[in-house]
């Protein structure tokens, strides 16, 4: 079980086994309100291994039959904070009566963090970036802030993607508070980085007007794992008055990426279906000359079609609709906003280096000892 307080009617998640081995998940999703139970997992056998495991606001229930392998059996959303209490839970749920359970094999497995940090310089293959832990008397946090001052740089929307699903919009990261409203209720999905959300055609997130990319220019970005077909129009990005009246238009079309802006499309000129299945990382950079880029995976593509300007486009939406067509079909994860800025090719190739598996940008060396602490070198290119 975990439980936000001690007290008697304090939000929780279980995952919980019956003495017929039916196990379930039962939540209390406010204080005060009834606990809910969830439908049955899986019927089971003695013994029986159980696990219950939070991403942020999700709480995913395992179960399995040897403890090696794990079947994942659901997830629930819960607005919980951060520092919670866990614990194990054994109730006859008749008073009176009292329950006799052998517990074993009982792990706490503390998650990876995922922290973005803003490095004012690199300068050189000499300058490094420590991380320190394991030191049980340092109690007191170093200097760190929540106001979203880590996306200063010209970013207005920073979505990492990985609230959940069915109840929660894209929250910004930055200090802008652009959260992305979602609709329907797109479900959560193993992102790149960490947590994505996955969209079918119908959902998407609408971000407030007051995220303006009118008249000026911009950079717009975001990895994908497409699932979309090859026919039509299919948008990551959208922006103006409504579906079928669009200044914005930056996804694929067909098997090519596409970049338009109302009255001036173009695409590029290699099929990119083969990315299907995959994660790749996409850039649209419009500059103040209306001059525009796509980037794939930090490289830029070659594009066709010329600009000549577009009207108002206050607002955004990600995973938009254009025309009737569905919007882009997949999982999105680490979708950005820059309004006003045209970001850099250099800066565009660090961006999707600093992020991917396997890069030579950023190398870690093995963990070293630092006296009263322990540490690991990241040294960033």
């Amino acid at each position: 079980m975990i439980r936000e307080t001690l007290d008697a009617d304090s939000r929780f998640a279980s995952v919980i086994v019956r003495p017929d081995w039916q196990s379930y998940y039962m939540i209390r999703e406010a204080p005060g309100v009834a606990a809910a139970q969830g439908a049955g997992l899986a019927a089971g056998s003695t013994p029986g291994w159980l696990r219950l495991a939070r991403s942020g606001s999700n709480f995913t229930a395992y179960v399995s039959a040897d403890g090696v392998d794990w079947a994942e059996k659901g997830t629930v959303s819960l607005a919980m904070t951060n520092d919670v209490y866990i614990g194990l839970a054994v109730t006859s749920h008749a008073d009176g009566n009292v329950s006799v359970v052998s517990f074993d094999n009982v792990t706490l497995v503390p998650d990876v963090s995922h922290v973005w940090v803003q490095v004012p310089q690199i300068a050189s293959a000499d300058d490094h970036i420590w991380a320190f832990w394991g030191n049980p008397t340092r109690t007191t946090p170093p200097s760190y802030t929540l106001d979203g001052s880590t996306w200063s740089a010209g970013f207005e929307g920073v979505w990492h993607m990985s609230e959940g699903a069915g109840t929660d919009n894209a929250t910004d990261a930055t200090s802008f508070g652009n959260d992305g409203v979602q609709t329907g209720t797109p479900p959560a999905a193993d992102g790149l980085i960490h947590g994505g959300r996955s969209t079918t055609g119908t959902h998407d997130f609408v971000v407030s007007p007051a995220l303006d990319l009118s008249y000026k220019a911009f950079t717009l970005s975001a990895w994908l794992n497409r699932g979309d077909d090859d026919v039509g129009d299919h948008m990551v990005f959208g922006g103006g008055v409504n579906q079928n009246n669009r200044a914005i238009h930056c996804g694929f079309r067909d098997t090519r990426l596409w970049f338009g802006l109302y009255g001036n499309d173009g695409r590029c000129d290699t099929d990119y279906s083969g990315d299907k299945g995959s994660w790749h990382h996409y850039t649209w950079v419009l500059d103040g000359a209306y001059q525009k880029q796509i980037y794939r995976d930090g490289v830029p593509v070659p594009t066709i079609g010329t600009m000549s300007g577009f009207y108002q486009s206050a607002g955004l939406e990600i995973a938009a609709q254009h025309g009737g067509a569905p919007s882009y079909i997949g999982v999105l994860d680490e979708v950005r906003a820059s309004p006003g800025v045209a970001r850099s090719a250099d800066w565009i190739q660090a961006s999707y280096s600093n992020q991917v598996a396997g890069s030579s940008f950023i190398t870690y060396s093995d963990e070293v000892p630092a006296p009263p602490i322990t540490g690991m070198l990241i040294i960033v290119r």
